[in-house]
């Protein structure tokens, strides 16, 4: 049976999202606390026990100036004991006709791993993000000056829409900006923030990696030197919009897909370029 989950199933969707993606108690609580909305989440139950669910965030789809209402499809997932039985097919079949009542016309998600690109084309998504993908390491870089992260007096949101406001992209509101962001630092991503723009990053180990980088100009000269003159990091990888002007030869992927609820949004999304998701709280 599907039907849209409650504030009671929390602890069960807890359990379920620790088996299917691993992560800490406290970052899942800080999802439920800042994204969570019942009526948004569809599960399917089994014999009492919530065998699948996936989440839908609100935003939009902007494709050539047009914005579109969206969700942003998040952190679908089935027990290991119910995987193969078409559990998700039919949660997102629910999820897309949910979507086209409400007058979304787009649901738009970031698959997990590259096998699930392929399932999710068999269900009607389309590839429509893309990245721009370069590494910069620590002995092709010249030390430029120092920088201050601490200069926080700026929005995130009117930095990341100077950054990104002119090509297709998912749109997050300012409120779930703030919240994306936080949400990632909870998780232990890092925010560099100046006048500028900003970016969100992690380290692991020696390695510096980029998850957005807004910034209205090429900065990734000045970010390398700040990264490497605070950390001991010897790389950093970097995930840019197709459109920045420099990851112009930097190697291409397609980081998303979306699918198309309505004759308009369909034609639209013949012309979508390379469209930046961004902020996919992974």
């Amino acid at each position: 049976m599907i039907r849209f989950s409650l504030y009671d199933d929390i602890p069960a969707m807890t359990v379920l999202w620790q088996e299917a993606f691993g992560d800490d108690e406290s970052f899942i609580n800080a999802f439920f606390k800042s994204f969570y909305t019942p009526q948004n989440v569809p599960v399917f139950v089994i014999d009492g026990e919530i065998a699948a669910m996936l989440f839908l965030l609100g935003g939009e789809m902007s494709i050539g100036g047009k914005r579109y209402p969206a969700y942003y499809l998040y952190a679908a997932s089935t027990k290991i004991s119910h995987r193969g039985k078409g559990l998700m097919t039919e949660l997102l079949d629910f999820s897309a006709r949910t979507a086209a009542d409400r007058g979304q016309a787009f649901i738009c998600l970031k698959p997990g791993e590259k096998e699930l690109f392929d399932f999710y084309e068999k269900r009607g998504y389309l590839p429509a993000f893309g990245r721009k993908v370069f590494t910069v390491h620590r002995s092709e870089t010249d030390i430029l000056k120092d920088f201050n992260d601490k200069d926080t007096d700026f929005e995130l949101f009117e930095l990341r829409e100077a950054a990104f406001g002119r090509c297709d992209r998912f749109i997050w509101d300012k409120n779930s900006v703030n919240k994306a962001v936080k949400l990632s630092t909870c998780g232990g991503d890092k925010l560099f923030q100046c006048c500028k723009g900003y970016s969100l990053y992690s380290i692991n180990g020696r390695v510096c990696t980029v998850k957005e980088f807004a910034f209205s100009r090429d900065f990734t000269a000045e970010f390398a030197s700040y990264i490497f003159s605070n950390t001991d990091c010897e790389s950093i990888n970097f995930s840019l919009p197709c459109s920045a002007p420099c990851a112009f030869d930097a190697a291409f992927e397609c980081s998303g897909e979306a699918l198309p609820l309505t004759i308009e949004a369909a034609d639209a999304i013949i012309n979508v370029d390379n469209a930046y998701l961004g902020l996919t709280l992974d």
